[in-house]
């Protein structure tokens, strides 16, 4: 019955914070470039699915991580950049005081989710929120990271000017609609994802 579009948007449509947490109605007043063009994307999208039927719906991931994802540098997920760092030895730099809070999710997870819009007919011309319910603090992140590498170091640095202008702040979401309307809610503690993840990565 045709192609049918699951659109990867990004927490990063949103921008700060206005309420606690993040619903799939929250403004959207994105800080960088890279939210403006998902939030486009999107649209695209929805207008598709409502005006020419196109089944598509967009899916706003928070902070992905797991294997397989791109280490090399830290801009396709940080927190994975982080574990090559700490497998490597490296020291990891955390802008102070690091107790911004991030809502992660498991690749496993994720996937979990696409599958699930893309299964059920009444997703399509939607957005939905993923997230965990259990926010982390960015410097317990970080933290955890190379408790369970087993190696490498970590310090507080200050924050530059630059990357100042464009930090959201908190991040918490909601994904109580995808739960109630697709039966979504995910299965991957911090703890676990995070595990699997850096024992990927040493093999």
């Amino acid at each position: 019955d045709g192609a049918r579009i699951i659109y990867a948007g990004t927490c990063g449509q949103y921008g700060s914070m206005k309420y606690e947490p993040i619903d799939e109605v929250h403004e959207m007043n994105p800080l960088d470039a890279y939210g403006v063009s998902k939030i486009a994307g999107e649209k695209y999208c929805m207008l598709y699915s409502q005006s020419y039927g196109i089944k598509a719906c967009s899916l706003r991931i928070s902070y992905n991580y797991g294997p397989r994802q791109l280490v090399k540098t830290p801009n396709y997920g940080i927190m994975n950049y982080f574990v090559r760092l700490a497998l490597e030895g490296k020291e990891i730099t955390v802008y102070e005081p690091g107790t911004q809070l991030r809502d992660y999710n498991y690749v496993d997870d994720t996937v979990d989710a696409m599958i699930l819009a893309a299964q059920n007919e009444n997703s399509f011309g939607k957005a939905y929120l993923l997230g965990s319910g259990k926010p982390v603090q960015f410097v317990e992140m970080v933290k955890k990271v190379i408790e369970l590498a087993e190696s490498g170091s970590w310090k507080f640095i200050p924050w530059p000017e630059e990357r100042k202008r464009i930090e959201k702040g908190d991040y918490v979401v909601s994904f109580k609609k995808i739960s109630e309307e697709l039966g979504w809610e995910p299965k991957t503690s911090f703890g676990e994802g995070l595990k699997k993840t850096i024992d990927f990565y040493r093999k």
